[in-house]
């Protein structure tokens, strides 16, 4: 596999530098071809009408303001303590249990409280507000998720929306932005420096495995030794979290949120 092959322990990887064969042509072809596939699977499946969207589902005001109760609700303050405490955190829950909706805002509600506190003023995590991207594997996911945090959010224009050939929904207030993994490994491969204001990365729906996937998970290794106070979430709802945690040298097992 590609992570294989980027550890560095097989016969290929020694007679070869991971990282000059991924920065150079390689990884530029690989990223373009996905990012050709995506465009034409979304000419593919583009409705009959493209200049008429859809309608957004209706929602009801107080709804929107009432967040439904998850089991991942009862691990915040270890999930988000381990995130303060660790470069990197994998987290392990089942289709269902919020993970994927919910971790971001807890980790920036947790983030923006200890900016605040004095007791971490000189900390150098917290000299900066949070900012992440949280990357998801397909367009159709990053878009629903995006919506969804919206709608449960206290404030909407927190969390925008990037994807790739420039479609963007986001405001000047934007911390969270949902986005594909092909964006995020794109703008890591050719724009690292845009990173260098983000607090965390969460790559979410790790379990599955893809070529672009793989390659964001080197990208993102790289990205923690010139970021040192840069946070990793990895998401998974499989235990392949296992893989990942030997990958990038994590001690610690998975955390567990139902």
């Amino acid at each position: 596999s590609c992570l294989r092959l980027l550890d560095g322990h097989s016969e290929r990887a020694k007679a070869l530098d991971p990282r000059r064969l991924f920065d150079g042509g390689l990884l530029n072809a690989i990223l373009f071809s996905l990012h050709a596939q995506e465009l034409e699977l979304m000419r593919l499946a583009a409705p009959s009408q493209p200049d008429k969207p859809p309608a957004p589902p209706e929602v009801d005001a107080e709804q929107t303001q009432e967040v439904v109760r998850l089991p991942i609700h009862d691990h915040e303050d270890t999930i988000c303590n381990h995130v303060a405490d660790h470069r990197i955190t994998i987290i392990h829950g089942e289709t269902g249990c919020g993970k994927s909706s919910t971790v971001p805002l807890m980790l920036l509600r947790h983030h923006d409280a200890r900016r605040e506190d004095k007791a971490f003023r000189g900390d150098p995590m917290y000299k900066k507000p949070a900012k992440m991207f949280v990357t998801q594997p397909r367009r159709i996911a990053a878009r629903s998720l995006c919506q969804r945090v919206r709608q449960v959010s206290k404030e909407p224009d927190l969390v925008g929306l990037r994807l790739g050939h420039g479609e963007r929904d986001e405001k000047s207030q934007t911390r969270v932005w949902f986005a594909t993994v092909g964006y995020v490994a794109l703008l890591l491969a050719h724009h690292q420096e845009k990173f260098r204001d983000h607090t965390h990365l969460i790559i979410d729906e790790v379990h599955e495995r893809s070529i672009d996937t793989d390659i964001l998970c080197l990208l993102a290794r790289r990205l923690l030794a010139s970021h040192p106070t840069l946070r990793l979430i990895l998401m998974s709802a499989t235990i392949a979290a296992e893989l990942h945690r030997q990958y990038f040298g994590v001690p610690e097992p998975p955390l567990f949120v139902g």
